[in-house]
């Protein structure tokens, strides 16, 4: 597939935030569906406002896997920066364990895990450029919160409020999904929710330490996420017009701010409208395929799912990898034994005469009562052939034999479920599938 064919929004600047990726809550249909119809060629700076992963449901153990879309997300932001744009990753609080490491990753030596075009950095300057240009700074938007919200004491309790509103919103999604491929109507329960919500407690926030941090930086307006309300709020600082850009989140709603070119103030648009005006349905799922250019840069996003695991470890990782552990020592363990069983099977039908590892084999599993009581008692009798030196009659070999193939069929249905648990393991921990 040619890129250019999947060109449908061309921006020179997209700021997107609150994906809360490995959160089990993304709206990642419709960010992957967007990313994947950026025009690449024409997009220079690409701003992840924060909240980027959800650091916190994942160190609970509240999250699942990273979704095959949201990894085919990953893949398209590792093209992006590849092929030159310049993506800004600003930590937000659900990420905030980057936050004390943003100078370390910023000047990393080894770009293998992160390309030379990611940049780390705990705020930003965006300079809309033209003769009039505009400066924003750019920041996840937490460090404004009310007082309260900064309390260590208020933690729990804030991440208690987070963690119900995130059960609701998975519970939510997956009645839109089918509302949406059922009827073709976008719905967000939780944005109404939500909404109701911030209008109970807005009392709390006031704009004061924005304007103070505009006031101060002589800035022409501030750029954040955070309150996942999308919209644009012009002010006055010190008797000029100021902007308060939101760029909304891709949770419960879907939503960025963005410029066409040089000279242009961010706009914030929502991304439900903008796919109907290009005429998009269907959202897409996992098992579509994934174009190549994208598809080619896995490696790299696995590396940085890893890096996330290490980052935020889940409360059960410890438990999940001894039961991938054990499950893959069984595994080496049974394909070792199915090994010996087909071996001695062969040289059995070839000589005809039970040998000393073939009789070992036969006797350990007749120890574990693999075998009914008259087959133990014929056993018996050919073992007694062997310590004699007798030869076995067609009979006894063809009795031999069956023990081994029914031995075999154990062995395999054992190895069959343990190379499941492995992988049930593996998935858990993502980490990549054992070739075979």
């Amino acid at each position: 597939m040619n890129p250019a064919d999947l060109h449908a929004f061309a921006y020179e600047t997209v700021f997107i935030s609150d994906m809360h990726l490995a959160s089990g809550k993304t709206a990642a249909p419709y960010l992957y569906e967007f990313l994947k119809h950026l025009d690449f060629t024409k997009l220079k700076d690409l701003y992840l406002v924060g909240d980027v992963v959800g650091g916190w449901e994942h160190e609970e153990g509240r999250a699942k896997p990273m979704p095959e879309t949201e990894k085919r997300i990953i893949d398209i932001l590792n093209y992006a920066a590849a092929n030159g744009v310049r993506v800004h990753y600003i930590p937000g609080n659900h990420d905030e364990k980057l936050r004390p490491l943003v100078a370390k990753l910023q000047n990393r030596e080894d770009f293998g895990t992160f390309s030379k075009n990611i940049i780390f950095e705990a705020e930003a300057i965006f300079e809309t450029g033209g003769p009039e240009s505009k400066k924003f700074k750019v920041l996840h938007g937490d460090s404004h919160d009310p007082k309260l919200f900064a309390k260590n004491w208020f933690r729990p309790a804030e991440k208690a409020v987070s963690n119900g509103y995130d059960d609701f919103v998975r519970l939510e999604k997956r009645l839109a999904r089918k509302i949406h491929e059922d009827l073709g109507i976008d719905l967000s329960a939780a944005k109404m929710f939500k909404d109701a919500l911030k209008k109970t407690i807005s009392f709390l926030y006031s704009h004061k330490s924005i304007i103070a941090s505009i006031e101060k930086g002589q800035l022409d307006g501030i750029i954040l996420g955070h309150t996942h309300g999308a919209g644009v709020q012009e002010i006055k600082v010190a008797g000029r017009a100021a902007r308060i850009i939101n760029d909304g989140d891709w949770v419960e709603g879907a939503s960025y701010a963005c410029t066409g070119k040089s000279g242009d103030i961010p706009e914030v648009r929502d991304y439900r409208e903008e796919r109907k005006k290009r005429g998009f349905s269907a959202l897409p799922l996992d098992t579509d395929a994934h174009p190549a250019h994208f598809a080619a840069h896995r490696e790299q996003t696995e590396r940085q799912i890893q890096a996330l695991h290490a980052l935020w470890p889940q409360r059960d990782r410890k438990k999940l990898e001894a039961a991938y552990n054990a499950a893959a020592g069984k595994t080496r363990d049974l394909k070792e034994k199915n090994t010996q069983l087909e071996a001695a099977l062969g040289r059995l039908g070839r000589t005809g005469r039970l040998d000393a590892q073939s009789r070992h084999l036969l006797e350990k599993a007749s120890g574990k009562d693999a075998f009914r009581k008259n087959q133990k008692k014929r056993l018996a009798d050919v073992f007694n052939k062997h310590a004699a030196e007798k030869p076995l009659s067609e009979t006894d070999v063809v009795f031999t034999r069956t023990l081994f193939r029914e031995l075999l069929l154990r062995n395999g249905r054992q190895l069959q479920k343990e190379t499941e648990d492995m992988r049930a393991a593996a998935r858990k921990l993502d980490y990549r599938p054992a070739a075979g």
